[in-house]
């Protein structure tokens, strides 16, 4: 998985989680470069620059199906980071700033289970 130049150009990986299917892979670099990785091929499915321009020391997926990811920076930007696979199996990604890193730093982030909207009869 990777190329032997991405330690040179991204710097060391700062942060890693594996999905809940076991099909992906995130890692995140001190360069603030966020990678989606497909385990069964050890392929890069999406590179993600634009989200974060400090350090990423925290990401996690925080969906059981989907692959989205909450990404959390050195500074306090909190990044959702929505995948999408589109036609002709490419990938997309749609970043939104949840936080945007003025309250500083966030030493620790829980990502809770996503919960479906329970029915009362």
């Amino acid at each position: 998985m990777g190329k032997s130049g991405d330690a040179d150009a991204d710097g060391a990986v700062a942060a890693l989680d594996i999905h809940a299917s076991a099909d992906y892979l995130l890692s995140a670099y001190v360069s603030g470069k966020v990678v989606l990785w497909e385990l069964a091929r050890g392929s890069q499915l999406r590179v993600v620059t634009d989200a974060h321009a400090a350090s990423v020391s925290l990401v996690r997926f925080s969906h059981p199906t989907d692959p989205v990811a909450i990404s959390v920076d050195t500074r306090g930007c909190v990044n959702r980071i929505t995948f999408t696979k589109s036609l002709f199996a490419t990938w997309a990604h749609e970043s939104e700033c949840l936080l945007d890193g003025a309250a500083g730093p966030i030493p620790m982030l829980a990502v809770l289970p996503h919960l479906r909207a329970a029915r009362f009869s």
